[in-house]
């Protein structure tokens, strides 16, 4: 019974602490973005996307020139690749255009991520978190899987801060999956197993 409390409270001080430090990454990120934005407005550098896009269209032109025809290799790649993150449908079954608005948001998605990593890093080293150590404890050693994660202190900051920097959906669909389950559980007719 006393371990059971102490896994208990272990799980609780993960979850806990990952939900509010999450939480604080993404607040402060919303924070930079909103002040970028207001920056770019100001500054009016929406032109430097339209530059960018006229940069790409000219760049993917002689490209797909290259690639001879439809199923060229070069053109797979690009394809594959960065194609279809900088452009969009004209109309629905047109041809794929570049477009400003989907090349400054993937910008901005991109560089948010990094943002939110450097200060999930800065987090981490500073509070000495370690989330692979917790977890692993709460396997009492046993499960190999998680003891070889904990052997290397670069693989353990690397998951520690990219698990913060995720943010807080991944923890609310872990704690909606328990509830759903625990209430399937509680639902069931008496001896019946789910």
């Amino acid at each position: 019974m006393n371990g059971e409390i102490e896994a208990i409270t272990l799980i609780t001080y993960v979850l806990f602490t990952y939900l509010i430090l999450a939480l604080l990454v993404e607040r402060i990120v919303e924070i930079l973005v909103a002040v970028f934005n207001y920056v770019e407005l100001h500054r009016g550098w929406d032109e430097y996307w339209n530059q960018t896009a006229e940069k790409l269209s000219r760049r993917y032109t002689r490209l797909y020139g290259y690639a001879g025809d439809e199923r060229g290799t070069v053109r797979s790649v690009l394809d594959g690749l960065l194609w279809n993150i900088i452009t969009e449908e004209s109309n629905k079954g047109g041809r794929r255009i570049i477009s400003t608005h989907m090349i400054r948001l993937n910008y901005l998605r991109l560089g948010t991520r990094i943002v939110a990593f450097l200060i999930a890093a800065v987090l981490v080293l500073s509070l000495q978190l370690d989330f692979v150590k917790v977890i692993s404890a709460m396997f009492s050693g046993a499960y190999q899987p998680v003891v070889l994660l904990r052997l290397s202190p670069v693989v353990s900051f690397i998951l520690t801060t990219a698990a913060l920097s995720i943010g807080a959906e991944p923890l609310h669909h872990v704690i909606r999956g328990i509830e759903k389950f625990a209430e399937k559980k509680r639902n069931a007719p008496e001896g019946q197993a789910s």
